[in-house]
C-alpha cells in the first residue's frame, strides 16, 4: 500500500468516463447482443490504461482501473443482488421531476435509455 507522512495521497472513487467504443461493446453485451468477447477483452484491457495514463498524468496517487469492463453501477448491482426489478425509462419518463431533461440529455449523448432499479433487496 503505498503511504505519504507528507502529504494526503490522492484518490477517486468510482467509474471514470469510458471511450466511445467501449460503451458500444458494453451496451451490446448487457443487451444480449452478438459481440466479440477477444475483442471486448482488448478493448477493456486498453481502455484501462489509457484511464491509468490520464490518472498517472493527473498526478492521482492511487490509481484505479476506472470500473472499464463494468456497465455501470446499477447494471452491476443488479447482477449480483436478488429482488432488484428494473425499468427502462426513456425520454419521455423521466423518473424524476426535478431533472426531467436528464434521460433526453443522456439518449442524445449515446448512452441510451436508464435502468432504473426499485423494489427490495432481500
Amino acid at each position: 500500500m503505498k503511504r505519504s507522512t507528507d502529504r494526503i495521497l490522492t484518490t477517486h472513487a468510482g467509474s471514470l468516463p469510458r471511450p466511445a467504443d467501449l460503451i458500444t461493446m458494453l451496451q451490446a453485451k448487457e443487451t444480449g447482443q452478438m459481440y466479440d468477447l477477444l475483442a471486448f477483452g482488448q478493448r477493456v484491457r486498453t481502455a484501462v490504461a489509457e484511464a491509468v495514463q490520464h490518472q498517472v498524468a493527473s498526478h492521482v496517487d492511487i490509481v484505479s482501473d476506472g470500473e472499464m469492463g463494468k456497465p455501470g453501477f446499477f447494471h452491476y448491482v443488479r447482477s449480483r443482488l436478488r429482488g432488484l426489478e428494473g425499468l427502462n425509462a426513456t425520454a419521455s419518463q423521466s423518473p424524476d421531476p426535478d431533472f426531467p431533461g436528464y434521460l433526453e440529455w443522456r439518449t442524445r449523448h449515446g448512452r441510451g435509455t436508464v435502468g432504473i432499479i426499485t423494489g427490495r433487496v432481500e
